[in-house]
């Protein structure tokens, strides 16, 4: 465990690195592919569906264990896919401005990516749990006993949730 929360193996960032390596050029050849000039249907489609597909992940491991190399498939291969558009932006002929673009790619990618988590959540239970249920009584007791990592100046000085400090 460190200052921060539990460590992590190196396995994992090799794992998100060649993760991102895929993820990151297969948006990129699509993109090529697919090109619609002034209107970037494969930019919408793209984060569309990689959300649909991030939520369908991360949907699943809600229920069952992870392995060690999730993070690698989620924040690596789904995570250079639909991110690497940061980088683009509209054609300056495009039918409608920008924002709207952008406003209705991330309304229509959240609804992709909650309908994914749903349904793999779902098809997850249905194969069984195989991750031990929450103690609800020992989260709640962590939290509550929580004053702060170790130096980070940020400490709460015994102060319970709802508490004032004059």
């Amino acid at each position: 465990m460190t200052r921060h929360g539990p460590s992590v193996a190196p396995r994992v960032y090799v794992a998100v690195f060649f993760g991102a390596c895929i993820g990151g050029p297969a948006r990129f050849v699509i993109d090529r592919a697919f090109n619609f000039g002034a209107w970037s249907w494969d930019i919408v489609a793209i984060n569309v569906v990689g959300s649909a597909l991030l939520g369908a992940l991360m949907g699943w491991f809600a229920v069952h264990e992870s392995p060690w190399w999730v993070p690698g498939l989620g924040a690596g291969v789904l995570g250079g896919f639909t991110t690497f558009s940061a980088m683009a932006a509209p054609h300056p002929h495009a039918p409608v401005p920008g924002y709207v673009l952008l406003v209705g790619t991330l309304l229509v990618a959240s609804i992709a990516a909650a309908v994914g988590w749903r349904a793999s959540e779902s098809i997850a239970l249905r194969h069984g749990p195989t991750r031990p249920p929450l103690d609800m009584e020992e989260a709640e007791a962590e939290v509550e006993g929580f004053d702060g990592f170790d130096g980070d100046g940020f400490s709460t000085g015994g102060l319970r949730g709802g508490e004032a400090t004059s």
